[in-house]
């Protein structure tokens, strides 16, 4: 999970800029291969 990924990368001694970049990048990403599938999801 991304709590998780946040997690390691604090205690890998990642910056909170470095944090912060990375979560952005990998949540865009999780969220972008959602999207396509979910478009259409719950519409009438």
């Amino acid at each position: 999970t991304l709590f998780r990924r946040i997690q390691e990368l604090t205690l890998a001694g990642q910056d909170g800029d470095r944090i912060s970049a990375t979560a952005v990048a990998e949540a865009e990403s999780a969220f972008g291969l959602l999207e396509p599938s979910l478009a259409d999801y719950a519409t009438a």
